[in-house]
């Protein structure tokens, strides 16, 4: 296994950007708990984009962690904010 960065861009309506906040400012917490996150960042852009970047020590803690924000409904509940389909990348170490 090895560690991965996964990015996932957010396009938050800005109407709802503070609601928005307010709720990941909640959330955030569980995420940087949760087994294999090794580090949780939020970005907001001047567009009201919100940027997560986040780094799982494997994609298998990654995906264990989405099946659970999925089985919550929190996946549903964030696309309530969105004016677009988020952007989601992931990377892996390149080993340069």
């Amino acid at each position: 296994m090895s560690a991965i960065v996964l990015t996932l861009r957010l396009p938050v309506d800005p109407a709802r950007l503070e609601e928005f906040l307010a709720l990941v400012r909640r959330e955030a917490p569980h995420t940087r708990a949760f087994d294999g996150c090794l580090g949780f960042e939020i970005y907001v852009a001047e567009d009201s984009a919100v940027l997560f970047v986040e780094h799982w020590a494997s994609q298998a803690h990654s995906d264990r962690y989405s099946a659970w924000r999925t089985g919550k409904g929190d996946i549903d509940l964030i696309g309530s904010y969105l004016t677009a389909p988020p952007q989601r990348a992931v990377y892996r170490e390149s080993g340069i």
